[in-house]
């Protein structure tokens, strides 16, 4: 598929859907990027930040509380909305491999953009570009662990390119060029079977809660690679 049939999918699907309050996915991934950030929270503020594949904007706008954002996308319909929606950001309609970004921001930030792009490792590497020294990157993904158990739902509806990367394999791509701070998988109401029906077995949830294991054994499982998405913080060298 090449960038004009990609940007005329993206165009659609913005222009079908971005009057949508967030959904539960959303809801989820913003909690772990807002977690993330906590981690950096002493680095001084305003920052600047860039967000690539941005879409309607939602997270550029949340971003804002953190300085100053910048959001990009490919899909013009998508930036258009954005725009409209906050005035406060800069988005920019362009294709990230299309020239450089300037090396200026204290945090770059791809939520569910990396799967959808053909050269991970080239898109990795603009990333970091975008960042200043000692900068960091924020990403989420699919976990492609899951990929297989998450593709044979009847309500999944693949995008123009998918390509899932497992956990050791996103850290790879960091690591040519970052220290990966964080790297988890999170989300696991997303399949009964297995291991997971365990995760949700009544009795099972009750004694963890009981025990005060709640939290420690969700950071097990999310670093055992069974969640659904996976979240990574990494700092430029």
């Amino acid at each position: 598929m090449d960038l004009d049939q990609q940007r005329n999918y993206y165009d659609r699907r913005w222009a079908e859907s971005y009057l949508e309050e967030l959904d539960s996915d959303q809801v989820v991934r913003l909690e772990q990027i807002l977690r993330a950030l906590a981690m950096i929270a002493d680095r001084p503020r305003p920052w600047r930040i860039l967000e690539v594949g941005c879409g309607t904007g939602w997270l550029s706008g949340i971003l804002l509380r953190y300085g100053k954002v910048t959001g990009i996308d490919l899909s013009r319909v998508g930036i258009d909305i954005a725009r409209k929606r906050y005035p406060q950001v800069e988005f920019i309609a362009r294709d990230i491999f299309a020239e450089p970004l300037p090396p200026i921001h204290d945090l770059v930030v791809a939520s569910e953009s990396i799967e959808h792009v053909i050269d991970q490792g080239r898109f990795v590497d603009l990333l970091v570009d975008a960042a200043c020294p000692g900068g960091y990157l924020l990403l989420t993904t699919p976990n492609g662990r899951v990929e297989r158990r998450w593709k044979r739902r009847p309500d999944f509806h693949p995008q123009p390119i998918e390509q899932w990367l497992h956990l050791r394999a996103l850290r790879v791509l960091l690591s040519r060029r970052c220290e990966v701070r964080w790297l988890t998988t999170f989300f696991y109401d997303f399949d009964r079977e297995g291991l997971y029906g365990l995760i949700h077995n009544p009795w099972y949830e009750g004694a963890m809660k009981r025990l005060g294991l709640s939290d420690l054994a969700s950071r097990l499982w999310g670093r055992l690679g069974l969640g659904l998405y996976a979240v990574a913080l990494a700092r430029r060298r």
